[in-house]
């Protein structure tokens, strides 16, 4: 994932329809193989095309094993974006995510920082925040589309990656809220529908509204460099082993010593590179 982003961020800001159009499947499968066999591939140098590497960033968020926004806070960000009061409806949304599990939060702030600075240059590559909302939100929050109450909120869900994205200095960086999108959720929630969730996947993208003003400040190119804490704990079990291990392959981590109150568990951290292992809980936030 930190490898797609920083090839998109040197190559592709300026690529129109980054993340909107579909990268070529062969190219993505032949990436992947190179990528299990070398975990430093120089994507820049391989030549792949930005939309290439741009779809395999998705797909990486589509087969996780669970969605990197847990589903037990779903239903609390949905409530939060009722909240008619902005500065209170984004307090609230700030303090659910500080409940994520550490893995999930730091993963969430590396590639909501991503976005960030591709919304900053939408003028060259037509992918507002809300436009790259309604490419990500479907693999980053996974709802049920099985249940009616999914189906009534997708406008919902959409809206609520996009306030991630266009206001990630505030929930991320302890920067001020910024000007701009998202509307308020009276009028995001009575849309309703979910035409426009799916325009991306379609091979469309919204122009329903003007892009917003870049976001003043300027994200991190890299995600910080975080230590490991050791070897995972191996259970006594047979496990199989394949080239998509960092996909499809869980471990147990040990704890630091000395370490907070446990967090809820997740999926995420044998997902990725040592470079993203979280060394603390999301509760503190760094000024850029």
């Amino acid at each position: 994932m930190a490898i797609c982003a920083s090839a998109t961020a040197i190559g592709g800001l300026s690529t129109e329809g980054l993340y909107r159009v579909s990268g070529n499947k062969a190219e993505m499968e032949s990436m992947q193989r190179q990528f299990d066999l070398d975990h430093n591939l120089d994507l820049v140098e391989k030549d792949f095309t930005m939309n290439t590497v741009a779809g395999a960033m998705k797909a990486f968020f589509s087969e996780l094993p669970e969605p990197l926004v847990p589903y037990n806070m779903q239903g609390d960000l949905v409530e939060a974006f009722k909240i008619n009061d902005r500065e209170q409806r984004f307090q609230t949304m700030k303090d659910i995510l500080r409940r994520f599990p550490k893995e999930n939060y730091e993963v969430f702030k590396y590639v909501n920082s991503h976005l960030n600075k591709v919304n900053q240059n939408n003028k060259l590559n037509l992918m507002t925040s809300e436009n790259l909302s309604i490419c990500f939100w479907p693999t980053l929050m996974r709802p049920d589309f099985t249940t009616m109450d999914a189906l009534t909120a997708t406008r919902t869900y959409q809206t609520i990656i996009e306030s991630f994205i266009h206001q990630c200095g505030y929930f991320f960086y302890n920067q001020p809220l910024a000007d701009g999108l998202p509307g308020s959720p009276t009028s995001t929630l009575s849309s309703g529908g979910g035409t426009s969730a799916y325009s991306c996947m379609a091979g469309g993208y919204s122009s329903s509204s003007p892009a917003p003003s870049p976001t003043p400040y300027v994200l991190p190119a890299t995600p910080p460099v975080i230590p490991h804490y050791g070897p995972p704990v191996h259970h006594h079990q047979h496990q199989h082993h394949h080239h998509h291990h960092h996909l499809h392959h869980l471990h147990q981590h040990q704890s630091p010593p000395h370490s907070p109150p446990a967090t809820p568990q997740s999926p995420i951290p044998a997902l990725l590179p040592p470079s993203l292992h979280p060394h603390h809980p999301p509760t503190e936030q760094h000024t850029l």
